[in-house]
């Protein structure tokens, strides 16, 4: 894939994103996706690869991760934000406990 940006896509491509995440261990991103569930991608340096948890429970291997990853990179209707990774959980629990009017409000906090 190329660098340039196309619309429909986040401001990142798949291997950006991986590769931000890989540089910056201490950050994951979580995103709402349409349905609102939360998800999150990180770099899990036990393992030395990315990791896609969906919902919040459901773990997927480095392919599944990367197919996610991917995904998430060309539609734009996801609505992310990179937390650092101690501030998971709190950020999470403000989503879930309706802080936020809507999830474009949690981005803009």
């Amino acid at each position: 894939m190329s660098g340039t940006q196309h619309s429909g896509e986040t401001e990142r491509s798949a291997d950006e994103w991986e590769a931000y995440l890989e540089a910056n261990p201490d950050e994951v991103l979580l995103f709402v996706d349409a349905n609102y569930e939360i998800h999150t991608f990180e770099h899990e340096p036990e393992k030395g690869e990315l990791s896609f948890v969906r919902g919040g429970s459901h773990g997927y291997d480095y392919d599944g991760s990367r197919a996610a990853l991917e995904s998430f990179a060309a539609d734009d209707s996801d609505i992310h934000k990179l937390v650092p990774r101690d501030e998971e959980y709190a950020e999470r629990k403000r989503l879930v406990d309706g802080e936020f009017d809507n999830p474009q409000e949690w981005v803009e906090a």
